[in-house]
């Protein structure tokens, strides 16, 4: 619920509770009980005035509270995001460097992450799919500011057939992954990341920084 509800909620409540102080409180002693001592439910009007205006302080208290929870996690939990992808030996058999890195302001604990590289068409139709087997495991917790370097490379030397697609437009060089980790409020969060390099991706065909591709970037 937004903030603003929230303080609507509460200015509905203390205009309750303002009501049975000022009006209901003082109805109810004066000299005219068939009137303003009426119950519902064995509860007299004004008692169910000062229930509903406690009521809806509590509520909106509860909101306030809950929101600044949120608010400080949010500030204080780990990201983990690519800070830098490079290629290099574009044209024999391409490496790729990630350089990981943890911006919040606590550490993520048991961080483990799946990558896959290849050379495909361009643009790309479906989501590159995770390696077969377990991610490679964490070799401990990413403290606040602290980076993780992944290689990665290819399995064979790339083709001419391939390099002619790359420097026409219709392929690219692909990497393609996600970071799982545990932030210090002990929720699951996941980095997914999706990079490519070539002509199509409007850098010049050499060694150097990659493009984020248009999809599969997203994080929770």
């Amino acid at each position: 619920m937004p903030k603003t509800t929230d303080g609507r909620i509460a200015l509905v409540a203390l205009i309750a509770l303002a009501a049975w102080l000022l009006i209901g409180l003082p109805l109810i002693y004066l000299p005219f009980p068939e009137h303003v001592h009426g119950e519902i439910l064995g509860v007299k009007y004004g008692e169910w005035l000062l229930f509903a205006a406690t009521m809806g302080l509590w509520w909106a208290t509860w909101r306030l509270v809950r929101s600044a929870e949120n608010t400080a996690e949010r500030q204080l939990r780990a990201y983990i995001f690519p800070q830098d992808v490079t290629i290099t030996n574009i044209e024999s058999i391409p490496e790729i460097t990630v350089v990981l890195k943890n911006t919040g302001q606590t550490p993520a604990h048991d961080h483990t992450l799946w990558a896959t590289m290849a050379v495909a068409a361009y643009p790309l139709s479906t989501e590159p799919a995770p390696p077969d087997g377990d991610p490679n495991e964490s070799k401990g917790p990413l403290a606040p500011g602290a980076v993780n370097h992944f290689f990665a490379s290819l399995e064979s030397p790339i083709t001419q057939e391939e390099l002619r697609g790359i420097r026409e437009g219709r392929a690219a060089i692909y990497l393609a992954g996600a970071v799982l980790y545990t932030d210090a409020f002990g929720k699951s969060r996941s980095t997914k990341f999706c990079y490519f390099r070539g002509h199509a991706g409007l850098r010049e065909f050499a060694d150097g920084p990659m493009s984020v591709y248009k999809k599969w970037n997203e994080a929770n």
